[in-house]
């Protein structure tokens, strides 16, 4: 997301000390030194407005009197497009003002002003690179990947969920004391007769059908249903969405999906959102657990559902 900058060229330490502020913050924005001599005015504006998605004017009484910072304004609401008044002048006030910005979201100090840019970041463009670290978190061990996935679980009340990919192998013990919590995580959360949704790809991966099974045996909230076909391939792997606000997924980062899988964590409603109508999209095409299953002739291992014991996963 990139921020054009309105501001009449008499307050240049305004705007000088402005651009310190962004920059310091990493957050981008249109640079005037890059604008080309041979082009009019119009049309390096008509650019900006192209580029950026959001207008910050820099009030003073200054620039409320200049016909360019009005035009520079007016182009941003024309478009459709968000813009925010910095009132650094303490004098202004709406009597002053013009009878267009009366209304406009306004902020006079600085840190108000880039809470209201990473706001804006959040709901309207590059979710991942745009949020806090406190809302992304990049996850850097399998270990760490089971306790996120706990965590989202312990402190949900839906969850839709993706078996797609493989299961690890070679684990330390500390990853499979911390997968066993994550699995009784689920246990817990279904006795407890929550929403758990579970979207699973079958091709060699009949252990994950017959654990479904299981599950679906034991918990009648447990909904599954199969994909026949290998999605491990894709750019975007394991996926858990919590609550219609949290996201943990799997992507890779290079043509080769079997290398540099990444994991994240997001608090993002907007992302979220776009993860379950990709989810919705995929669980209308799937197949039911049990059908699936029956015209394969796969059947629960009943040594393990003899293990289950929902007493320990009551609250």
């Amino acid at each position: 997301m990139k921020i054009f900058i309105s501001h009449s060229d008499k307050d240049q330490a305004i705007f000088q000390t402005l651009c310190l502020v962004l920059d310091a913050e990493k957050i981008d924005r249109w640079n005037t030194s890059v604008m080309s001599a041979g082009d009019s005015l119009s049309e390096q504006l008509q650019r900006a407005i192209s580029e950026c998605q959001m207008c910050v004017f820099i009030a003073t009484r200054r620039s409320i009197e200049s016909q360019w910072c009005l035009a520079e304004v007016g182009a941003f609401w024309g478009s459709g497009k968000n813009v925010t008044l910095f009132m650094v002048d303490p004098d202004l006030d709406d009597s002053v003002l013009p009878p267009q910005f009366k209304g406009s979201l306004r902020v006079s100090k600085p840190q108000d002003l880039i809470d209201q840019i990473k706001q804006k970041f959040i709901k309207e463009t590059n979710i991942l690179n745009a949020i806090p670290n406190s809302v992304c978190k990049r996850i850097l061990s399998r270990k760490q990947l089971y306790i996120e996935s706990r965590i989202l679980i312990e402190n949900s009340n839906t969850i839709h969920d993706t078996t797609w990919g493989r299961r690890s192998e070679d684990m330390s013990l500390e990853e499979k004391a911390e997968r066993e919590s994550y699995r009784a995580s689920i246990g817990k959360f279904l006795a407890e007769g929550k929403s758990y949704r579970e979207l699973l790809t079958a091709e060699k991966r009949i252990e994950y059908l017959q654990d479904s099974l299981m599950m679906k045996e034991k918990f009648p909230s447990f909904q599954c249903r199969v994909l026949g076909l290998d999605i491990s391939t894709l750019a975007i792997m394991d996926l858990i969405i919590a609550d219609r606000n949290r996201v943990l997924f799997a992507h890779v980062s290079s043509d080769d999906p079997t290398a540099s899988v990444k994991y994240l964590v997001v608090h993002s409603e907007p992302l979220a959102e776009l993860f379950l109508q990709f989810y919705s999209d995929a669980w209308r095409i799937s197949q039911n657990l049990t059908d699936y299953c029956r015209e394969r002739s796969i059947e629960m291992r009943t040594e393990q559902l003899d293990k289950i014991d929902t007493n320990e996963y009551e609250s």
